[in-house]
Formats: C-alpha cells, sequence, structure tokens
C-alpha cells in the first residue's frame, strides 16, 4: 500500500477567521443601525407632534399666555378712555390719527379688553435683544406734554399712522429697471409716490405704551430703563380685518423736563442689550379658522391610514358584479384598505409623517400669516 504525502501549500500561509465571527459584526452592525433609526424615528414624531401643538393657535390661545400683554389696557373699553390714562406725544396722540387707523386702534383694544370670540391671542416667544436687534425705542424721541405736580409718575405714549408703499412685483424688477430707477426718497409726499409709481399697499398704527415712571422735578437729563408694551394693527386694505403685533420691551430713555412749559422731552432713547423682548400676536379667527380644525382631523386619518395601507404589501381589489360599492366604500378602501399578511416594513410611521405633504401641512399649518 502506498504511503500518502502531505501536500504544503506554497507561499506564506494566511489564516483565515471563522466564518461566524463575519456574521457576527455584520448583526451588530445592523442592530446598532436598528436602534439608531428607530431613536432618529421618535425625536422625528416628537418633533412633528410638538410642532403641531406649539404651533396651533387654538390651543396657545386657550393656555392664554398672549393675554400677559392686556395689561396696559385692561381698565378700558376703548381708545379714547386711554387719553385719560396716558400723555400721549404732542401730534403723536390718538386724535391726530387717520379715521381708519383710530378705527383699527379702537377695534383692536375692544376685542382684547373683552376677550372676544372673534380673535387669537397668540404669545408668539422671547427674544434676546442684542446688537443687531430691530430699534424698538428711537421712536420715543420726541415731546410730551406733562406736569409732574399733577401726574408725579407718569405713563408715556405715542401713536404713529403708517403707510407702506409698493412698486411692481418680482417679474417687473426682473425685467425692468424699476429698482434702480426713479426711487423715492425721504422726505416725500403721498402724491409724489403716487407719481412715480407706487401704489399704498399695507396701512398700520404703531402705538406704545410704557409703565409708570418715576421722574423727578429737575431740568437736569434723567436717564431711566423704561418698560413698554407695543399695539401695532396692520392691515392689507382700508377696513379689512387686522392683525395687531403685540411686544414688550425695554428702553434706555434720556428726559428732560421743563416745569415752566409743562412739557417733558426724551432726547435720547436706545433698546437694552441682553433684556428680552416678548412678541404676541391678535388674530382675527374666521370660518376659515374654525374649518380647519376639521381638516386637521381629516388630514390626520389621512396620515395613519395611509401609513396602514403601505404596511399591506398585497393589495387588490374584490370585484362583485352583483354589488355596488358607494363612495364611503370606496374612501374606506383607499385609505385602510383589506389587511393581508405579509406586511411591509420599507416605510416607518416616523419617515410616513416627514415627508407626507398632507400631514405636513394641515395639522401644522394656520389660516393667517
Amino acid at each position: 500500500m502506498a504511503r500518502s504525502t502531505q501536500v504544503t501549500p506554497l507561499g506564506p500561509a494566511t489564516p483565515t477567521l471563522p466564518s461566524f465571527s463575519l456574521n457576527f459584526e455584520k448583526s451588530w452592525v445592523h442592530v446598532l443601525v436598528g436602534y439608531a433609526s428607530f431613536l432618529l424615528g421618535i425625536c422625528i414624531v416628537l418633533l412633528l407632534s410638538m410642532d403641531t401643538v406649539v404651533n396651533n393657535w387654538s390651543i396657545n390661545d386657550f393656555v392664554g399666555d398672549g393675554y400677559a400683554f392686556l395689561t396696559p389696557i385692561a381698565t378700558v373699553q376703548s381708545a379714547e378712555e386711554l387719553n385719560n390714562q396716558y400723555n400721549f406725544a404732542s401730534n403723536w396722540g390718538l386724535n391726530e390719527l387717520s379715521k381708519v387707523g383710530y378705527w383699527m386702534v379702537n377695534s383692536s383694544v375692544n376685542a382684547f379688553v373683552t376677550k372676544s370670540n372673534s380673535i387669537f391671542v397668540v404669545s408668539v416667544g422671547w427674544f434676546p435683544m442684542a446688537s443687531g436687534s430691530q430699534d424698538q425705542c428711537k421712536i420715543f424721541q420726541t415731546s410730551y406734554p406733562l406736569d409732574l405736580s399733577q401726574t408725579p409718575n407718569p405713563r408715556l405714549a405715542l401713536a404713529s399712522n403708517l403707510v407702506t408703499y409698493y412698486r411692481g412685483n418680482a417679474l417687473t424688477h426682473y425685467f425692468s429697471n424699476d429698482r434702480t430707477v426713479n426711487v423715492a426718497t425721504a422726505p416725500i409726499s403721498s402724491s409724489g409716490l403716487d407719481d412715480l409709481g407706487y401704489t399704498p399697499g399695507r396701512i398700520g398704527v404703531d402705538m406704545r405704551l410704557t409703565t409708570k415712571i418715576p421722574l423727578v422735578n429737575t431740568s437736569s437729563p434723567q436717564e431711566i430703563d423704561v418698560t413698554f408694551y407695543k399695539f401695532y394693527p396692520k392691515s392689507i386694505c382700508t377696513g379689512c380685518s387686522t392683525v395687531t403685533e403685540l411686544g414688550f420691551g425695554h428702553c434706555n430713555l434720556t428726559f428732560i423736563y421743563n416745569d415752566t412749559t409743562k412739557r417733558v422731552k426724551i432726547t435720547n432713547s436706545n433698546n437694552i442689550l441682553g433684556t428680552t423682548y416678548k412678541f404676541g400676536l391678535l388674530i382675527p379667527q374666521s370660518l376659515f379658522s374654525s374649518a380647519s380644525h376639521y381638516v386637521k382631523v381629516i388630514a390626520i386619518i389621512f396620515a395613519v391610514g395611509g401609513f396602514l395601507a403601505s404596511r399591506r404589501t398585497a393589495m387588490w381589489l374584490e370585484v362583485d358584479r352583483n354589488k355596488t360599492d358607494s363612495i364611503l366604500a370606496k374612501i374606506l378602501r383607499m385609505i385602510l384598505p383589506k389587511y393581508f399578511p405579509y406586511p411591509s416594513h420599507a416605510l416607518r410611521f416616523d419617515m410616513f409623517c416627514y415627508n407626507s405633504d398632507i400631514f405636513s401641512i394641515f395639522p401644522t399649518s394656520n389660516e393667517y400669516l
């Protein structure tokens, strides 16, 4: 019997890893990816849920944070009564407003203090005042009638009519030179703007009301940090429903009081950096906003039903020639078809929410921007 000879392979011997080791590593990668994907999905659903709740004006109005802006007008029923509680600036009072401007202020004040069902009172948020923030204080630089012997801790106020003019649109800006030729420069009258092709658009009234100011009877400059409230009703046409911007902030004001003329003049005013500016809105509630609640519910039903439908890999229509399907049956079959086994995991619920236009737009959007 021939003796067997051991065969030795040529070249360096390279040890190979057992096959189970590679499979073991792959399985752990898959597990980690699965956990990461699951956690990401939870974050997406939480963010969408928070956005749906926080950006819902009905819930925001029900919580009532926006009613903090009611403080300076809480004891009046109309704008006219503000003249008894505030010293309005010369030529910047309620009586100097246009008729439409006064109507805008008066309707906003009345709707706010009576807690009318025709409005939403929304708290938008708090924002820190930085060097690049919008200037909220320069408007106070003017003269106010004031007798400190009669009003030792005055509240100052002012109201200013504003009209925004527009010229052209995106197409004319692109195909013509209306952005660079015959551009209006201040000062200019409304007739001058009309001659240059401008059209009056948004109208508004910027009204500011301060809290009590501890002034003393001296001719020396007095630098005081003052808190104020802002009421800024705006409208895109004469007599249209107004959207009122609400604000609360801080200003550093420099006062010079003249006891002879019974007037006080604010010579300098600046934002106080680092303070917080609170922002809110007074928004009209209409039939469209009420109907939007029902649309949101329908949208959520479509979202959940559409997701459940996507989990079925086998869907077909079983035709019964002896039976006619109703419209309701067709709608139910569209959003909730018959269940068949073999569910699909190609689309998770969080990914469906994140990419679904119906779910993203209707539950989180509002009717008036």
